[in-house]
């Protein structure tokens, strides 16, 4: 085991360390005497010799701590020691309940506070934490009426000068034992360390790809000698380079977002100094905080070019999916629930219909499934098949034919899909021919005529999004059986905005100051428009909140944003008609309230003493009410 150097401010306590730690062989290299003055070139020195643990007490301890890179242990005083002091104390004074004066670091005393009651004395305590702090401490102490004065050197020395009883704070060998053992532990711990360090070293240096290591600022720590060869450069010329510039093909904000934790790896196919290199970097977390992160590159062959130009490919055309679960873990119990079974079902190949209204988050479930499946390492491909004919989506889907095979652009979605995910937006708007089309697909795993040829077996797992209820076109004819069956055993029922009260505040508030922070236009939005907000259906979902958010900043004409001017603008851009007797009344807004509202009025006919009796309102309660949700139309 590595040595342990004890420093210590009194010749005496050196003599008493020394004949236990040779009473009781203990593990220390030398026991010697420092004088504060020269704390840091005596640590220094103990090092140079072979110590690679200090320990040393009070001033002595925080200075060498402060000023150097030493492992210093801290010499605490036992209560046992300090009460003996406080006896000793009373037995010189010989008074009743003296005023007794604790002087010196935080560091270096237990707690005392319960030795008022234990040794019938008044213990004031002058502790800090800051060596410039002693002068002035000391100063006041010695002023303060006390009976006697405890502390190290400097406390001492100011009591003589005023002529205050004092006692010089002694460690006894209790103390210093339990300093020994805490520098073995250390000792031990930072051998277990690198130990673990040695094996990860070997490890990376027989590993057949580069590894670079990088701080919390995108410099360049650690690396290994095949990095080393793959950026031709010595050791000495990759460490303490920034990333991004050490490697000019990486993606300089990809870094920041996995450094900054709003990415989980980044993946990439890049070339450095002419070669083909796949690169993968991924946060090292230490408990919740990211402490650095590893670079792998991994050096194509030729073997793989052919597999490596196909990666190439799908990133170069966007075909990736961005989206983790761990970003859709609300505090909603529908949002959670919708997450674990998303999880299980990312476990299959077979299809998945997620069923969500507009602007609720069916595509980042899509992504976030591919993610999580088997295919992660594969393309990610999105078709929406609104406003395109029979045709459009034909080529969209099989391809145009071509005689280069290698032609992305002439491809179908199903070949680009090819080992990974076609994810299908609107499906409900696919023609029957190209419903067929897309079943046989699945059930046959292979297409036909699809674009370059007859391709054969392809594997593809299809994600389809429909905001419509397609049982319900299914039963009409207006969708297919053997498709709805087909992808709707795996089905997701995203919950609406709404249904998310947790979630949806918090969007309100982030959305909030995200746009005035965007337009740089600051309000305050009063708990009553808030409340507006919170009661609104958004049946746009995210999408919807996020644009009238942008108009409501923008058009703002008060830093106040009061719950009038947001009912105004929702009855602008979102009017909501019901007919009567063939005339139309505009709704403000619906809300279960509203919707309840609406409900027993129209069962009475807009009869509004009849209403206010079945809802245990006023019928002034009632107005106010009607009033609120633009319903103030009705009449009897």
């Amino acid at each position: 085991m590595a040595g342990i150097s004890l420093l210590l401010p009194k010749e005496e306590m050196v003599k008493t360390a020394k004949h236990y730690v040779k009473k009781e062989g203990l593990n220390v290299k030398e026991i010697r005497h420092i004088v504060s003055e020269n704390a840091i070139s005596e640590a220094r020195k103990a090092v140079a010799e072979g110590a690679s643990v200090v320990i040393a007490r009070g001033y002595q301890a925080l200075v060498i701590k402060n000023y150097t890179n030493i492992p210093v242990i801290e010499i605490t005083l036992t209560g046992q020691e300090i009460g003996m002091m406080v006896k000793k104390a009373k037995s010189m004074l010989g008074i009743p309940r003296p005023v007794i004066g604790l002087v010196g670091f935080q560091n270096m005393y237990s707690n005392v506070d319960y030795f008022d009651e234990l040794f019938d004395v008044e213990m004031r305590q002058y502790l800090i934490n800051f060596a410039d702090d002693l002068p002035q401490t000391v100063e006041r102490a010695v002023q303060d009426d006390l009976d006697i004065l405890i502390g190290g050197d400097v406390a001492i020395m100011a009591a003589q000068r005023a002529g205050l009883p004092y006692l010089f704070v002694e460690s006894t060998f209790d103390s210093i034992r339990e300093a020994i053992k805490s520098a073995e532990s250390a000792i031990y711990a930072a051998q277990v360390e690198q130990r673990y360090v040695a094996q990860i070293e070997t490890f990376l240096d027989n590993s057949p790809d580069g590894f670079i290591r990088i701080n919390t600022i995108g410099v360049v720590t650690n690396t290994n000698h095949i990095m080393q060869e793959i950026l031709q450069s010595r050791e000495s010329d990759i460490l303490g380079k920034e990333l991004a510039k050490l490697i000019p093909g990486i993606d300089k904000a990809e870094i920041e977002n996995v450094l900054d934790g709003k990415s989980e790896m980044y993946s990439s196919f890049i070339r450095i100094k002419g070669n083909s290199v796949v690169i993968m970097l991924t946060a090292v977390k230490v408990g919740e905080m990211i402490d650095s992160a590893i670079l792998s590159c991994h050096l194509v062959k030729k073997k793989e070019k052919i597999e490596a130009e196909r990666i190439q490919e799908m990133y170069l055309n966007g075909y990736v999916a961005h989206v983790e679960f761990s970003s859709l873990d609300g505090k909603d119990k529908e949002m959670k629930e919708c997450v674990e079974q998303a999880k299980i079902y990312s476990q299959s190949s077979n299809p998945i219909l997620i069923v969500g209204e507009t602007g609720s988050e069916t595509t980042e479930f899509a992504e976030a499934v591919h993610n999580n499946s088997v295919r992660k390492s594969g393309p990610f491909v999105r078709v929406n098949c609104s406003s395109m004919n029979e045709e459009q989506q034909e080529k969209v889907f099989f391809g145009v034919k071509t005689e280069n095979r290698k032609n992305m652009e002439k491809m179908g979605a199903v070949i680009k899909a090819n080992h990974g995910t076609l994810l299908v937006e609107e499906i409900e708007n696919l023609t029957m021919s190209l419903q067929r089309r897309l079943f046989d697909m699945i059930q046959n795993y292979s297409v036909e005529d699809c674009g370059t040829e007859s391709l054969g077996v392809v594997d593809v797992r299809i994600i389809a999004v429909s905001g419509s209820n397609l049982y319900q076109k299914m039963l009409r004819g207006e969708f297919r059986q053997d498709l709805y069956y087909a992808i709707s055993s795996l089905q997701l029922q995203i919950p609406p905005l709404r249904e998310r009260p947790i979630e949806l505040e918090r969007y309100i508030m982030s959305l909030f100051k995200e746009k005035m922070t965007h337009y740089k236009r600051y309000h305050v939005l009063t708990p009553a428009a808030k409340e507006l907000l919170m009661h609104y259906g958004w049946h746009g979902n995210k999408l919807q909140l996020s644009y009238f958010m942008d108009r409501m900043i923008l058009s703002a004409k008060k830093r106040r944003i009061e719950a009038d001017y947001v009912e105004k603008l929702l009855m602008e851009l979102y009017p909501v008609v019901e007919k009567k007797d063939g005339q139309e009344y505009l709704i403000v807004y619906k809300d279960t309230k509203a919707e309840e509202l609406m409900k027993v009025l129209k069962k009475y006919h807009g009869n509004r003493d009849m209403a206010a009796q079945e809802l245990g309102i006023s019928k002034t309660t009632l107005w106010r009410h009607m009033k609120k949700y633009g319903l103030d139309g009705y009449t009897n």
